[in-house]
């Protein structure tokens, strides 16, 4: 891994939403939406936009949670092709066969 990939944007993201996704398969995915509704309310408005990018919300990680209370199959699909936003979100819980970028 390079210094350019630490200090990149889309690779943060990436790296940071795997955590979160992997976190939700553990089982602590309403604990882990709950933190970011506190988060939200407690950092400086500055920071929110980053923080959104980089981590699920607290309405995405309540999507991916239906979604794969509909199809956990969904969660594959979610480590193959990770969501960037709520609407990725939804389109892989009408098609879990989804292709990424599709």
């Amino acid at each position: 891994m390079g210094l350019v990939q630490l200090v990149s944007s889309s690779f943060t993201s990436r790296f940071e939403r795997t955590a979160d996704l992997q976190t939700i398969e553990l089982g602590y995915g309403p604990g882990l939406e709950s933190y970011r509704k506190w988060l939200y309310r407690n950092i400086p408005p500055s920071r929110l936009e980053e923080k959104k990018r980089d981590y699920f919300s607290p309405v995405e990680i309540e999507a991916i949670l239906h979604a794969r209370e509909l199809n956990g199959e969904v969660m594959r699909t979610f480590a193959r092709c990770m969501p960037m936003n709520l609407a990725e979100i939804e389109a892989a819980e009408k098609n879990p066969a989804i292709r990424c970028g599709d």
